[in-house]
């Protein structure tokens, strides 16, 4: 279980599976469930996890009992659970519903849903019964980061596809950054980057980038805007953003950006919270 605690920023599953063993999964996000959210499957594709036990996960039956664990997607349709981290009755993770020496559920029959979120996570850490010792120095430094191609349109006129690096952190943060060299080419006054991953949309809250650095020709231009985000029209379906004060500074898009992502310094990347 080392390297780390692998968090989806927002997986919903369902299953069937009855007592305290591996789970088969649906491999469908159910109706109903939050725009953006995805399966195991496809927040972490294969090839499966490599190191078991290191996937976070909650399972909820329709009585009130959840159990908050570690475990490993075996496959699209199965997922093993390695090591509970707190049981709980009553429908709510807090300390006064935890059950004693955090046991598997034995779950009775019926539909089960079992998630992998930045949310849960967050909510559960404060009342866990324990912590995996060999998994201890890295859990709490949870980081979800990958990347995706995006396109980036300026004014309709320059497009440029993109990889762009993203991580989300377990605080509920997404982190984007844009290649350093990176120009559009386009003279337009408005700009936008679409195919961001479903599961780094969130509709219901639109958030806004909190710090976009752009250039233009005659040098770099701060600009201490934002970006606000729409997501898809399904779980399934990428989302965009919109440089909101784009037409201020800069015809001809060029990113100086020069902070690397996964090094924590956020001053020059586009930032916006998932929950």
């Amino acid at each position: 279980m080392a390297f780390g605690t692998l968090v989806g920023a927002q997986v919903q599953d369902t299953t069937t599976t009855t007592g305290t063993g591996t789970l088969t999964l649906a491999n469908a996000v159910p109706a109903g469930a939050p725009a953006g959210s995805t399966t195991f499957a496809q927040q972490f594709p294969s090839p499966f996890q490599t190191y078991p036990g290191n996937t976070f996960y909650a399972i909820f039956d329709g009585s009130g009992n959840i159990e908050v664990g570690l475990g490993t997607l075996l496959s699209a349709t199965s997922f093993s659970r390695d090591y509970v981290l707190g049981s709980y009755t009553g429908g709510l993770i807090s300390l006064q519903n935890a059950t004693g020496g955090a046991s598997f559920v034995n779950f009775a029959a019926g539909t089960k849903n079992i998630y992998s979120n930045v949310a849960l996570f967050a909510a559960s850490v404060a009342y866990w019964a324990r912590i995996p010792d060999d998994n201890a120095a890295n859990i709490f430094q949870n980081v979800m980061s990958g990347t995706f191609t995006g396109t980036i349109t300026d004014g309709g006129t320059g497009t440029v596809a993109v990889t762009v690096t993203y991580k989300v952190t377990n605080e509920g943060c997404v982190v984007f950054q844009i290649p350093t060299a990176t120009t559009t080419g386009g003279s337009g006054v408005t700009m936008s980057m679409t195919g961001i991953p479903a599961f780094l949309c969130n509709s219901s809250k639109a958030p806004g980038g909190t710090c976009v650095i752009l250039g233009s020709a005659s040098g770099a231009i701060y600009v201490p805007g934002y970006a606000v985000l729409t997501a898809g029209a399904t779980p399934t379906s990428t989302g965009s953003l919109v440089f909101q004060q784009y037409s201020v500074v800069a015809n001809g898009f060029t990113t100086v950006f020069t902070t690397a992502v996964n090094k924590g310094v956020l001053d020059s990347a586009i930032v916006y919270p998932l929950i």
